[in-house]
């Protein structure tokens, strides 16, 4: 079998598949229009995000029976296609669901701590004590949607803080009682303290954090999005935020992300991240990207491709 690989992988990827007889083309370096120049010989493509992956490419690489996504999110992959075609569809949520859990307890942290705000005005020449007293999380409530494999990540870290965890999913399978009390969103919503995102990204969910979500949430709340930034209507989020109809957010991802550049947003949203930019953490899509997520995710994606090439 040959696979085509289109993105950067860790080397433990290449030789784990090159041990199984996998004969590999990498092509991390081309762009849309040159890969779709190249022969179509490869049963396997392996994937992270630079490139959409919808019918248009798959018919010109109509050979391919499985498609390989380096991390939890399989958005960009026309899954629906993929299907009715009977391509297998593979991903590595484990393989970073560590690393994203850290950071969602570090970015937490640092909002309830004032952490950012009060080395930004220590660098001011500003040494404020009161206006930067924190808040502790013993005793919080941590509503968690979306109780998948980072979900459940978050939970077990969260759980040494002394905090009440809850947890709501659209699948009652993924509930795990021993991590988190499982509740109906509604309830979730108005119970937390800080409400924790990690949902994958579909087209029923874009904006599924929008005016009527935000309005179940407390003043006092906090919101995190370690999942994708359309989850989040940005503007009515922003705008909740301004009009103290919530406490602040932190945000690893945000709408209008582009690859190695900041992203697209309105002005009237720029005007009113100027306007919370003490409420809001934001960081560029990176709570995923470690040195040892980069090395875990290619392992257990070649895991999984070996898995499928021995059942095929």
């Amino acid at each position: 079998m040959k696979a085509l690989i289109i993105d950067q992988f860790h080397k433990d990827l290449h030789l784990k598949l090159e041990d199984q007889g996998l004969i590999l083309d990498d092509f991390a370096y081309l762009g849309r229009k040159g890969l779709l120049e190249l022969p179509n010989q490869y049963q396997i493509l392996i994937v992270r995000s630079k490139t959409k992956i919808n019918p248009g490419f798959l018919k010109h690489f109509d050979k391919i029976e499985c498609v390989a996504r380096g991390g939890a999110g399989m958005d960009g992959i026309d899954t629906e296609y993929c299907i009715e075609k009977g391509i297998t569809l593979i991903n590595a949520p484990e393989g970073n669901r560590d690393a994203v859990a850290e950071q969602t307890i570090a970015m937490t942290l640092a909002w309830f701590s004032n952490i950012v705000s009060a080395n930004n005005e220590f660098y001011n020449g500003i040494w404020k004590r009161e206006q930067n007293r924190g808040l502790e999380i013993k005793g919080k409530t941590i509503g968690i949607v979306g109780f998948g494999n980072t979900g459940k990540e978050v939970a077990r870290r969260w759980a040494s803080f002394g905090a009440e965890i809850i947890s709501y999913d659209i699948d009652p399978s993924a509930y795990d009682i021993g991590l988190a009390k499982p509740v109906q969103l509604e309830y979730l919503l108005k119970a937390s303290d800080v409400v924790s995102i990690h949902v994958p990204l579909l087209k029923q969910n874009v904006h599924m954090v929008n005016h009527g979500f935000l309005n179940h949430l407390n003043s006092s709340s906090l919101l995190v999005n370690m999942s994708r930034g359309e989850i989040i209507d940005t503007k009515e989020l922003l705008l909740s935020i301004a009009e103290n109809r919530l406490a602040g957010a932190c945000l690893d991802v945000i709408e209008g992300e582009q690859k190695g550049a900041f992203p697209k947003l309105s002005q009237e949203c720029m005007d009113l991240l100027e306007k919370c930019k003490k409420k809001v953490i934001v960081t560029p899509h990176v709570a995923g990207w470690t040195n040892e997520s980069y090395q875990r995710i290619s392992q257990v994606l070649a895991n999984k491709i070996t898995s499928f090439i021995q059942s095929n």
